[in-house]
This record gives structure tokens, sequence and C-alpha cells, in this order.
């Protein structure tokens, strides 16, 4: 990244951050049954992903 950026080499590279458009429109949704994690996508070509709520991975909560 230094050199395609032409950066010293003294400088250290802390952070980079992607910018960009997406390629697809993705939908987070909470899961409904933990044994069923699949990702899938609907008549209209939304990437379905399912996430786990917080409650459900902190625990003591």
């Amino acid at each position: 990244l230094h050199s395609k950026l032409h950066l010293p080499e003294e400088l250290d590279i802390l952070l980079v951050v992607a910018l960009g458009k997406p390629a697809e429109k993705v939908m987070i949704d909470e899961v409904s049954d933990p044994d069923d994690m699949e990702y899938w996508r609907d008549e209209d070509d939304v990437h379905h992903v399912p996430k786990r709520s917080l409650d459900d991975l902190i625990i003591g909560s």
C-alpha cells in the first residue's frame, strides 16, 4: 500500500477504509431458528443474511 500511495516508509498505515457502492442489496435478518443460519435470496434478488441477536450472544444477559 505504501508504494501504491507513494508514501514514505517511515509512515505507518494504521487504518484503511474501503469506500464503494454495493453490488447488491443485502438485508440483515434476526435469526428465528438457531439451527437455520443459511443465507437466501428472495424473488426481488435481495440477499438475506441471518444474524443472532446481541442478547443471544452475551452470556448472562
